[in-house]
């Protein structure tokens, strides 16, 4: 196919039909703005340009995000909060409650808050419920972190009740020291090359660790 010269170009054209069309739809595709370049110069493509390069599936996709762009300069214009969704449209309404939904793909979420519907709930009382929810996932994990810690084998949280730092976790049944993490088990655990397998600062370490002659120490 001949190549193509689009109509601000001051160059010779040396690109083919195929590769304009994979450079305009990557641009249209992976770009946040309409404005598509030249692949040579520069220069930005016109809409007659992008019609007779590009396919029709980018150069529709190109009209969409256009038309949103332009959409999006009205004080009226909304964007769909949906994450896989990019459309949006003018909403216009003075009702303390307004909605809005999508005309996509459906969504709705709350104008006045820009938050997710909360049906029979004023949006001070949803900021409340969300806020409240808020604190006790805070107060949860303030309390796995003062009374549990993650498995280093699974990342499960597990607590440790009573009896001595040697660990079994009772989901992946890996063995581990509480206070410094290091494995009992395999060719550098604590039970193949003894007490110097534990972490630094670990009180288990052998210099941290009674005289057997006293009868203690040992391999907790």
């Amino acid at each position: 196919m001949p190549n193509f010269i689009h109509q601000d170009c001051e160059h010779n054209g040396s690109i083919c039909s195929a590769c304009w069309q994979q450079s305009i739809d990557s641009q249209v595709t992976d770009l946040p703005t309409d404005r598509v370049t030249c692949a040579e110069c520069n220069r930005t493509l016109q809409e007659p340009d992008i019609r007779c390069l590009a396919s029709r599936e980018t150069y529709n996709k190109y009209l969409d995000k256009a038309f949103n762009e332009a959409m999006a300069k009205s004080e009226y214009y909304r964007s769909c909060h949906k994450a896989n969704c990019s459309y949006g449209h003018e909403h216009i309404t003075a009702k303390e409650t307004s909605i809005f939904r999508c005309r996509a793909c459906g969504s709705e979420y709350c104008v006045p808050c820009e938050m997710p519907m909360h049906t029979g709930q004023s949006c001070t009382e949803y900021q409340a419920e969300l806020e409240t929810q808020r604190k006790e996932r805070q107060a949860t994990d303030d309390y796995l972190k003062r009374s549990s810690r993650q498995c280093p084998g699974c990342t499960i949280h597990i607590e440790k009740n009573e009896g001595c730092d040697h660990m079994t976790c009772g989901f992946c049944g890996y063995e581990f020291c509480w206070v410094c993490d290091a494995a009992y088990r395999g060719p550098e655990g604590i039970l193949t090359v003894g007490n110097q397998a534990h972490n630094t600062g670990c009180p288990y370490l052998p210099h941290n660790l009674p005289s057997l002659a006293d009868g203690a120490g040992g391999i907790p």
